[in-house]
């Protein structure tokens, strides 16, 4: 079965999103502890965590992290700030499932084999953000905020071949703005590996998972859409769905 799964971002302890990645749109949306709570409250299929801005983490991101993992009955997911391999069992012993890479990557792609090794191919998770340059999904390092000459579908296949479990594609150019998946990723890249892939980025109706379940084989990230009652309006941090099958998303009934 697909999954939905909530991705959450974390800045100055606090849990806010970002239009297009834009730090200066970035909107406050609540209490970390208390938020994750909600989502695993709801029955969500994994949580992902995402730590904003972190080039390595402190020991009182630690004392956070733990605090929000013994919040949580679900699989939970943390990245942001992960360097090395002792970072990623140290999140993993404080009670994460998996860790997400992704900017410390770009330095040390071997990273993902010494994780491996460690935890397991089942708790790495590759992450790649990109946008479209000439209709090419160019990489975009988040920590450099700049666009690299590296084709994200190839360093797909290239994080899969060193080993990780999964793979999280984010379009920054859809992210928080609520007009779509990207169905042209969602259609290709699954046909080049053979581990699951996350599409995350532009979720804003239900019918855009539909979608997504119906014509690919991918699961699927989803960020604002479950926070917001719009766009930038009142917040409505809530799980909206019942377990599903492909194609066939109910809501809750409160």
């Amino acid at each position: 079965m697909p999954r939905i799964i909530p991705i959450l971002t974390l800045h100055k302890n606090r849990i806010v999103k970002r239009r297009s990645f834009n730090e200066n749109q970035e909107i406050y949306i609540g209490d970390p502890v208390n938020s994750i709570k909600i989502f695993s409250d709801h029955c969500a299929d994994e949580i992902i965590l995402l730590g904003l801005d972190k080039k390595r983490l402190t020991p009182e991101d630690y004392v956070l992290l733990k605090g929000i993992a013994h919040q949580s009955l679900i699989p939970l997911a943390y990245g942001g700030g992960i360097d090395n391999v002792l970072s990623a069992e140290k999140i993993i012993n404080i009670g994460f499932e998996k860790v997400s890479l992704n900017s410390a990557l770009y330095e040390d792609p071997n990273l993902i084999k010494e994780c491996v090794m460690s935890l397991g191919s089942q708790a790495v998770i590759a992450s790649i953000d990109y946008r479209y340059i000439n209709n090419k999904p160019m990489c975009f390092n988040p920590r450099t905020r700049k666009i690299l000459n590296i084709d994200a579908k190839e360093l797909a296949f290239y994080y899969q071949k060193l080993g990780c479990g999964e793979i999280l594609m984010t379009n920054i150019d859809r992210e928080n703005q609520w007009f779509g998946l990207d169905l042209k990723m969602a259609s290709t890249l699954p046909k080049l590996l053979s581990v699951p892939v996350i599409i995350h980025g532009g979720v804003g109706k239900i019918e855009d998972i539909s979608s997504l379940f119906e014509t690919t084989h991918c699961d699927v990230g989803v960020g604002g859409f479950f926070m917001f009652t719009k766009k930038a309006g009142g917040i409505a941090l809530n799980y909206p769905f019942l377990p599903r099958y492909r194609g066939n998303i109910e809501p809750w009934r409160m």
